[in-house]
């Protein structure tokens, strides 16, 4: 026993010396981080004195330090970091979250000729005003704003709530300008911009952002729908970009019970996070199918991934973008505020849909964010609830895989021919259906000549697609035509319904809920692949 204790003495005075070794080896670190820190700070500041007062083209100390410190948020490798200013911040609140603001209600776009109003929201200040998508601004209290960037056009739109503002407008049909003057109001973004009931008795809710109201609008839709006869749901999460996380875990628990796992956040030096579902769903039992494409990303992935380990619906789509950060904003002096990425989100199964997109200072590896980062088979495997197979590491996989838009060969050829000169294509896209607006009927079908003006506009604005590739593919372009006069003359639910038949996702959904009536009898239809031939 003496041999023993005198051993462990000897081991423990060892490891004394050694701790102490280790605190002066840290100490000595710490204090060459210091000095290095020193230095890095001198050069800093001689650096900026000397741009300050000796650089031909003076610049202010306030912006000089305003770009230093752009400079290090760019320089940290986050492609989601950002510094807002004042102006910028509430910027990025009212046009990438969709929160509410005080303004007229539109939305906008830079055209060659201008700037174009392209959506118009309902209730708001420019609908009550006569304002028409399709409408496009010329000037703003009388200053011309044609050459203004859009963004410039949209600052001096907005304001306080009853303040007035005059605009002047051009519409196609009508030689002379109009001139109207609006009061700006709250405005306030549509997460849900309709709701309906397709065949007998399915909801469809198409989900386009996770503002500040989005709970409060699905919840409502989900009502309304369950009211005129709803006993399934579609809801579509397609081109949903993401937005206010705390929405995508309210929207979730609409259809999970209370205590299911939503999401876990792991957040660097900070203990895992685990959100849950705190009260009873409002679509307790009823077969739910969600809608995902390309460009389904971030908090829409939240709830995609939460309905989907959890067996609460059947995923139909396309992969989704693969977005599986947080995003935290910090308030700073002087009105400015940083959006740094924070942490990472884990389904419930504990699976991470993040592509190689990083955001802890290593280059952004992926070479399309919209193609998978690996092949299914290299990909990460979970199970759900229910012992199913789900894929990490690479966004949210559907159930049932069905493409958006499959055309034909002819059709793709002239896709090819379009995507070079995308903005030009769309900008003669609208321009044929602004001109149309007041003319349709809402049963209208493509005419030769419009088909004939929108050539005519593509080679007018450098789209130099010949004839022959053009008129091969003739169904596809009398779509684009379709959907896009439907828009701006009668609005997205009178578009819907008229794209709706040819969706291919939507109409495979539709089929699959004909058939199910419980959400087990929809899972058994989508894992024995009985969907694909009905």
């Amino acid at each position: 026993m003496s041999g023993f204790r005198q051993t462990r003495t000897v081991v423990v005075a060892a490891a004394l010396a050694a701790a102490a070794g280790v605190a002066i080896v840290v100490g000595m670190a710490a204090s060459r981080q210091s000095k290095r820190d020193e230095r890095d700070a001198r050069l800093f500041d001689e650096v900026r004195r000397l741009v300050a007062t000796r650089d031909v083209d003076s610049i202010s100390d306030d912006s000089l330090f305003v770009k230093a410190a752009n400079g290090m948020v760019s320089a940290i490798g986050d492609p989601y970091a950002s510094l807002f200013s004042r102006t910028a911040m509430a910027g990025f609140l009212r046009n990438d979250i969709g929160n509410a603001y005080g303004g007229l209600g539109m939305s906008l776009e830079r055209q060659p000729g201008g700037i174009a109003v392209t959506g118009v929201f309902q209730h708001s200040p420019a609908a009550l005003g006569g304002v028409m998508t399709g409408d496009e601004i010329v000037a703003i209290n009388g200053t011309p704003v044609a050459r203004l960037p859009r963004d410039r056009v949209s600052q001096l739109l907005v304001g306080e709530p009853g303040s007035g503002v005059d605009l002047t407008f051009l519409r196609a049909g009508i030689t002379t300008p109009i001139r109207t003057h609006f009061v700006r109001a709250i405005v306030r973004p549509q997460a849900v911009p309709f709701a309906m009931v397709i065949g007998d008795h399915t909801g469809y809710i198409p989900l386009q952002r996770f503002n500040e109201t989005a709970d409060s609008e699905m919840a409502s839709a989900v009502a309304g729908l369950k009211q005129r006869g709803a006993r399934s749901f579609v809801i579509d999460l397609r081109g949903n970009p993401g937005g206010d996380v705390a929405q995508a875990l309210a929207v979730s628990n609409l259809f999970l019970r209370a205590g299911q796992e939503i999401a876990e956040l792991r957040q660097r030096g900070e203990p895992a996070q685990s959100y849950r579902a705190r009260i009873p769903p409002l679509v307790r039992s009823e077969p739910v199918v969600l809608l995902v494409d390309h460009y389904t990303a971030s908090a829409s992935e939240i709830v995609a991934g939460a309905l989907q380990d959890h067996d609460r619906a059947v995923i139909v789509g396309e992969t989704s973008f693969g977005k599986g950060v947080v995003q935290s904003l910090f308030n700073l002096d002087g009105g400015y505020a940083l959006k740094l990425t924070t942490g990472r989100w884990y389904t419930p199964s504990g699976r991470s849909i993040q592509r190689a997109h990083t955001f802890d200072g290593a280059p952004d590896t992926s070479v399309n964010p919209l193609a998978d980062t690996a092949p299914p088979a290299h990909r990460p495997r979970y199970k759900s609830d229910d012992g199913r197979t789900v894929l990490g590491g690479g966004g949210i996989t559907p159930d049932v895989t069905v493409a958006s838009d499959t055309l034909t060969s002819a059709e793709q050829h002239l896709a090819r021919e379009f995507a070079p000169k995308a903005a030009q294509t769309r900008t003669a896209l609208f321009d044929v259906a602004r001109g149309l607006r007041t003319t349709v009927r809402g049963d209208f079908i493509v005419l030769p000549e419009w088909r004939e003006a929108f050539y005519r506009q593509l080679r007018a604005s450098g789209v130099n697609v010949d004839r022959a590739t053009f008129e091969a593919a003739e169904p596809w372009v009398d779509r684009l035509l379709e959907q896009q006069i439907a828009t701006i003359a009668f609005g997205d639910s009178s578009a819907f319904r008229r794209s709706a038949p040819s969706d291919a996702p939507l109409q495979r959904a539709l089929t699959m809920l004909e058939h199910a009536s419980t959400q087990s009898q929809l899972w058994s239809l989508a894992q024995r692949g009985v969907a694909n031939g009905l």
